[in-house]
């Protein structure tokens, strides 16, 4: 993964034009890390429990309605607070669910081929 960020930090504007080589065994070591984050994950959730869990943190996250807290906000700066702190416990949530895509074979967020 380091490899692509190393070249284009040391490469300047010259790294942009990026070898399609290097490119797709940088994107295939991501996607093996990915891969074995994601087995661990999958493994965890496959269980019964496991289903039972992560339904609950969903229900508790991306599927709860906004709280009477979240819709009447009196200010900006109150919504804001209320809408980070949602979208990091959601954020969770998206991990998981993306970990579970992985180990079933889907891409890795950001996973990608040049043209």
């Amino acid at each position: 993964m380091r490899g692509l960020f190393d070249q284009l930090a040391t490469d300047g504007w010259n790294g942009i034009d990026v070898d399609p080589a290097r490119f797709n065994a940088d994107m295939e070591a991501m996607a093996l890390e990915a891969l074995n984050e994601a087995l661990p994950v999958a493994e965890l959730f496959a269980t019964p429990a496991g289903q039972q869990v992560l339904l609950w943190l969903m229900q508790k996250t991306i599927l709860r309605p906004p709280s009477d807290e979240e819709r009447c906000a009196k200010s900006a700066e109150e919504f804001a607070i209320l809408k980070a702190r949602r979208d990091g416990q959601n954020g969770v949530i998206f991990m998981i669910l993306q970990a579970l895509q992985v180990a079933e074979g889907g891409k890795a967020a950001g996973q990608m081929k040049p043209d």
